[in-house]
């Protein structure tokens, strides 16, 4: 009897791959603290409401205030690591304009609140730039004094007693993209806490006073009030949590630099940890380079860890243990690196054969970063024996160096044609001494071959695995990689011999 069943798998990579795209660096950022909701104000310039990105439904109407003024959608930037737009508002007077408002879903339980929003103004007055109430405007708010600093301020319509406020010793009002935030705790034993941050640092003495219970807060003001206090400026990513957070230096950096500094491991972790992917199913060398700032809307998460990965020069895969992998690009030009399968010429197929060419070289090469240089840098020899073979690279670096030394290295390693074995096939299954070693291969592996005829280069006996497809049925078990020389160009290693010489096959490492 033949009985057969369909099966079907997908790896980790699929996953990925078909996990939501991704929204600003900001929006992933404060995501990962499960605010209450979520307002990035980037809505086009014919709006005239904002909506809630963290699914609740709830809007921010513009809303007059007596005469005049304007609340402009898209009409103004922000932060700038979002590549968003903002809204300005230009109120006629403290008591005039135009602002937003609405009510989110009633938060009442729990320990914390905490309020955020980014803002730039230059104006001296009193200004709101966040309020987050209850119905009778018993809440927290977040604003400017008459002299430009920062104010945190509580405020209960019904026991004034209980106001406190909160103010920075300096002017934030100065014409800079600042963050801003208000924390309100509780300890449970009927002693509040309020505390006032602007770019993730505490900025005021904190205010305690004794209430039983924090408000349950539902409707939030942008930009002024019912009763006045209208905001010059723009206003941007406004949002509220159900605790005191602890990460709004973290939120202050996605803002102000949008992480540019992480290595290329840690660039992939975060990504990772937006779309909460599990920390141990990575498995991560420690980067050689480090990431610039890249706007992340609109990307897929593995796209954007690609981008991480190429600009490292290293490689992510999903390996043989279902496990997201990075090599970073040291492993390139590890000399000392295991051979992980050793096989015998005689047991390749005869049909296999040698390949060299101008595919793959490249002697005329434009490196580039985001916001940074591009260099070109050029093998003249090179270019006189097989003409102008030219490639651009776009990295997402934050080092200029690093674009400068990555030119030369793939000038290095691609100006010169080498001989290849493009593709080798193994036997999984029944060969002695190396089949359960060929099943083991993965990106990254060494396979030397030994015992190759005299007129074979060096090149095509010892490889580097790049990709492979395996085939696995009653006939057998098979596996065919794609290599290519394990080193075509050699590091410079400090007294070593011969790698300690600086010649044609000894560089100096990227």
């Amino acid at each position: 009897v033949d009985s057969r069943s369909q099966v079907k798998a997908f790896d980790l990579q699929s996953r990925l791959s078909r996990a939501r795209n991704l929204d600003s660096v900001i929006a992933e950022t404060y995501r990962l603290d499960s605010p209450s909701w979520y307002f990035p104000l980037d809505e086009d310039s014919d709006s005239a409401s904002a909506g809630d990105r963290e699914g609740s439904g709830s809007t921010l109407a513009v809303t007059q205030l007596n005469l005049g003024g304007e609340l402009s959608f898209a009409s103004g930037t922000g932060p700038g690591t979002d590549g968003a737009s903002a809204p300005t508002f230009t109120p006629t007077d403290r008591f005039n304009g135009a602002y937003l408002r609405g009510s989110t879903p009633v938060l009442s339980s729990g320990l914390g609140r905490t309020v955020e929003a980014i803002a730039l103004s230059s104006t001296l007055e009193h200004q709101i730039i966040v309020e987050w109430s209850d119905p009778w405007s018993a809440g927290i708010r977040l604003g400017f004094n008459s002299s430009g600093n920062a104010v945190a301020r509580t405020m209960n319509p019904w026991n004034a007693s209980l106001d406190r406020t909160v103010t920075s010793a300096q002017v934030y009002a100065d014409g800079r993209t600042h963050s801003f935030a208000a924390t309100l705790s509780n300890d449970g034993a009927g002693t509040t806490t309020l505390r006032l941050y602007v770019d993730g640092i505490e900025r005021g003495t904190a205010a305690t006073f004794s209430a039983p219970i924090l408000p349950s807060l539902q409707r939030v003001n942008v930009g002024g009030g019912p009763y006045g206090d209208m905001f010059t400026g723009t206003i941007s990513h406004v949002a509220g949590y159900g605790s005191v957070l602890a990460t709004l230096a973290d939120h202050h950096a996605a803002a102000s630099t949008g992480f540019a500094g992480d290595r290329s491991d840690e660039r992939i972790e975060r990504i990772a940890s937006w779309i909460d992917f599990p920390a141990g199913l990575m498995n991560l060398d420690v980067g050689d380079s480090t990431i610039g700032h890249v706007d992340s809307t609109g990307k897929s998460p593995w796209s954007y860890m690609q981008d991480v990965a190429d600009t490292e020069a290293g490689v992510l895969f999903i390996d043989t243990t279902g496990v997201l992998t990075l090599h970073n690009r040291t492993r390139g030009y590890d000399s000392a690196a295991a051979v992980d399968v050793s096989v015998s010429a005689e047991v390749i197929d005869p049909d296999v054969r040698l390949a060299s060419g101008i595919a793959g070289v490249v002697n005329d090469i434009t490196v580039s970063r985001s916001g940074g240089a591009s260099v070109r840098v050029v093998d003249a020899a090179s270019v006189s024996t097989y003409g102008v073979l030219g490639e651009s690279i776009s990295i997402i670096g934050d080092s200029d160096l690093d674009v400068l030394n990555r030119a030369n290295w793939e000038l290095a390693m691609r100006s010169t044609p080498v001989v290849k074995l493009p593709e080798l096939t193994l036997d999984g299954l029944t060969e002695p001494g190396t089949a359960a070693a060929v099943r083991g291969l993965d990106i990254g592996s060494r396979v030397q071959i030994t015992g190759m005829p005299s007129q074979a280069p060096s090149s095509a006996a010892d490889l580097r695995v790049q990709g492979y497809t395996e085939r696995i049925g009653a006939g057998g078990w098979t596996l065919t990689a794609n290599t290519t020389p394990f080193l075509p160009i050699a590091p410079l290693i400090l007294d070593d011999d011969p790698r300690g010489r600086t010649d044609s096959t000894n560089r100096i490492a990227y």
